[in-house]
């Protein structure tokens, strides 16, 4: 058995580990800045008093006044 050989393979394997190791890494860390991101923006439009992003405020029919009855007497 060539020891050289082992310590090789064993090399790989660590190397291919930590490969994967860093991808997961810089995969989660890119998806929590997107959602601190979003809860930022969701937080900002909060404190202004507006709809959150994605919903549309809503709207009384066009055909209904102030209080809800209709403008045509």
């Amino acid at each position: 058995m060539n020891w050289l050989n082992v310590f090789y393979g064993i090399e790989w394997v660590v190397f291919a580990g930590f490969a994967f190791f860093l991808w997961y890494r810089l995969v989660r860390d890119d998806y929590q800045r997107e959602l601190d991101e979003l809860a930022e923006q969701g937080a900002a439009e909060h404190r202004r008093g507006q709809e959150p992003t994605g919903q549309e405020p809503s709207q009384d029919h066009p055909s209904s006044g102030p209080h809800g009855t209709s403008q045509n007497h």
